[in-house]
């Protein structure tokens, strides 16, 4: 990357973190605005913008949109070799949960997503910033210990 570059990359870093912060106060609207604006700064959009830019469609009902998304992300767990095992299962279920809300209003088939067991997914494994990011409370490990 340029040097020149920089100050626009920090800017839509800080576009990405405030569109997490609209997200979480239940600004929808604003949340995927933000996530659209700054969708340029990356060369190949990563998973975790997929899948929240994803649930904010969802929220906004505007599920066609959400499933091409989680699709997306889907194929990209798949292939990735940065993830863990234990975090390409925990990002998977948390597709899948939304995914299949979507199947059940709409009978739409949900291509190459399918279901994981929760089971079989131990939060220990799972790095601490998924589980912030992208909480799964239906994990049956979910309210032991230190997870909240």
């Amino acid at each position: 990357m340029k040097i020149a570059k920089l100050p626009k990359v920090c800017k839509k870093a800080r576009t990405i973190e405030d569109a997490w912060d609209e997200y979480a106060r239940g600004n929808l609207a604003e949340a995927e605005y933000l996530f659209e604006s700054a969708e340029d700064i990356f060369d190949k959009i990563p998973a975790e913008f997929l899948i929240m830019k994803g649930r904010i469609k969802f929220s906004l009902q505007k599920g066609r949109e959400a499933l091409e998304l989680f699709v997306e992300a889907w194929r990209k767990i798949e292939n990735s070799d940065k993830l863990s095992a234990a975090d390409k299962s925990y990002l998977k279920e948390y597709i899948y949960h939304f995914a299949s809300i979507y199947r059940e209003n709409c009978g739409t088939d949900l291509g190459v997503i399918n279901s994981v067991a929760l089971d079989d997914v131990s939060l220990d494994e799972v790095s601490e910033h998924l589980k912030k990011r992208f909480p799964s409370p239906n994990h049956p490990d979910w309210n032991k210990d230190r997870v909240q």
